[in-house]
Order: structure tokens, then sequence, then C-alpha cells
């Protein structure tokens, strides 16, 4: 078995990489800017925050994506917290992606972790799914696609979570009433490992968390007639 530890973004399943050992079914993203934007500011801007602290990983609730025990002596996938199994062959995940005022982000921000957790363990099926959140044609959604690809075609799984949230913050203004963007900050941490999982269910790479917090940028759009925020653009800050 492999053990890596890296931070960045990896596309398949976030941490951004700036030094990182990854196999193929892995790839690395510089995140673009935003495929539309604006010509135009807001004259004015709510900056709405709703702070949480960051998780801390303890064996309280093994259901619980964010209090669950994440071994890094996994050898199989019966090794793996049941919130990571059962998303192997389940169905999509019926995730809430509708936002209608600074009450929702908290709840969008884990619903849409817990349906790209279940895109990469399930990467046939998450290519199908992959425009249902985020928007086709970005760069996130291009390379996210490509790594997707290259598992369906290895035949293993990324098991895991892109980051753990901690502080979100989004930016209410014109541009949202307007149901044309919305941006959120969120301050996340890297607590978790993540899995490379194959056919057999045998663990054959163990991606270590780094610990400490980073900023993450997301960038949504409005997806008309679904009456929810969909993904555009994800960037690290910092």
């Amino acid at each position: 078995m492999r053990h890596s530890r890296g931070i960045g973004i990896l596309v398949g399943m976030v941490f951004a990489v700036v030094g990182c050992t990854s196999t193929a079914n892995e790839a690395t993203t510089t995140i673009a800017q935003p495929t539309t934007t604006p010509t135009t500011e807001a004259t004015s801007t709510t900056l709405v925050a709703t702070t949480t602290t960051a998780p801390t990983i303890n064996t309280t609730n093994p259901d619980d994506p964010w209090s669950a025990d994440y071994p890094l002596d996994a050898e199989t996938l019966d090794d793996l917290p049941s919130g990571l199994r059962s998303k192997v062959g389940a169905s999509e995940p019926d995730s809430n992606l509708k936002i209608e005022g600074p009450e929702d982000i908290d709840r969008w921000v884990n619903d849409w972790l817990g349906w790209f957790s279940w895109v990469n363990a399930n990467p046939a099926e998450g290519i199908d799914a992959l425009d249902h959140a985020v928007i086709p044609g970005s760069v996130f959604y291009e390379d996210t696609l490509a790594a997707l690809e290259a598992r369906r075609d290895e035949g293993t799984r990324l098991l895991g979570f892109a980051f753990v949230p901690g502080e979100v913050s989004a930016t209410f203004d014109e541009f949202f009433e307007r149901k044309e963007l919305l941006r959120l900050v969120v301050v996340a941490a890297d607590t978790i490992p993540r899995y490379i999982v194959d056919e057999a269910g045998s663990v054959v790479t163990i991606h270590e968390p780094l610990g400490g917090e980073t900023t993450i940028r997301l960038l949504l759009r409005y997806l008309e007639g679904e009456g929810e925020w969909v993904l555009e653009n994800l960037e690290v800050v910092g």
C-alpha cells in the first residue's frame, strides 16, 4: 500500500497539490477564473458569515462524516468508516442545493461535499451525474471529468471528502438577487485522509491529511429550472 502527503486541489477530491505524489487517476489542476463574470461590480455588497468551529475527527458517530474515525492503516474497503463504504454502488444522493439566504449556506456546503464524495466513489455513474451540481464546460468540470474517466478505465475509486468545512461566509448582493452568481468563502481543514480503492476492494493508496486550515473560494451559478445553485469555480487562496 502506498501513502502520500500533499496540499492542494486533487481534482477528484481536492486539497491542492503544491507538491504531491499522485496516481494516474488523480489529476491536479490550476483553478481558473470563472468562465463568465459580470462586467459591473455590485455597488453595495452584504457579506453574511456563519461561523462554526472546524470539526474534530473522533469516534462518537461513525455515520457522521466529520466525526468518523479514518484509519491510516486501512487495507480493505471494510476497514473504512461506514459513511464512505455506503457510497460505493449507492444511488446518487438527493442533495438540497437550494439557497434562499444566509441560513442555507452551511447546509449547501455539506450537501455538495456529500454529493461530490459520491461522484468520486462511483466514477462511471459520477460522469453521467457531474452536470447535476457542476457547470458543464468550466475548468473544474473538465478536470474532474478527466479524473473520473481515468479512474473508471483503471477500475479504481477515490473515497473521502474534498475538505472539512469550518467557517463559511457568502456574498449576498445584486448578483444573487438577480440569480446570477453567489460567492462563498470557506475556511477549510485538511484533516481527513483520502483512499484509492481498487476493484477487489483493496486500499492501494492513502493520501494522508496535513492538518491545518486553508481558505477556499467557491463561485456558484443558479441552475434555471431546478432552482438550485451549482458550482462553477473553486479556488484555493491560502
